[in-house]
């Protein structure tokens, strides 16, 4: 009877350790998934550098604005560079897309297009980010 108690104890044990890990994973997955979208807004960054900056700098009021017109015009500077890099990045993946699909089967070319769907709706989901239009077979350059 001890023994079958035992197993039990470890039986449960283990369960709660695995649910555990589960859940602290899902958790972290999705909290990092969160303050990733939130770094990417630019806004936020802006407002976080303004009030550090005049915290640790102790900003006098005459510096607070001189401060705001350089970091608003970084900001638009970073979103600028950072939409075009984004860009940039859609048009390699859906150009190397195309170049995979040129030597795959029937079979493996209709796995290929679930697969870029999927990533197409993680991108629009995850960062919010469209690939262009994938416009067909690329030629292998």
């Amino acid at each position: 009877m001890k023994r079958r108690l035992l197993w039990k104890l470890i039986a449960a044990l283990v369960l709660v350790f695995i649910a555990g890990g589960v859940a602290g994973s899902t958790l972290t997955a999705h909290l990092i998934r969160q303050a990733f979208r939130k770094s990417l807004q630019f806004e936020n960054w802006a407002a976080n550098t303004e009030e550090s900056l005049a915290r640790k700098l102790n900003l006098t009021p005459e510096q607070r604005p001189k401060a705001h017109a350089i970091i608003q015009e970084t900001e638009k500077e970073f979103a600028a560079i950072f939409s075009r890099t984004l860009r940039e990045c859609g048009e390699v993946i859906v150009r190397s897309g195309r170049r995979l699909d040129v030597f795959l089967s029937a079979e493996q070319r209709a796995v290929h297009d679930r697969m870029k769907e999927d990533l197409r709706k993680s991108l629009r989901k995850d960062l919010q980010m469209e690939l262009p239009p994938d416009n067909g077979p690329a030629v292998i350059p």
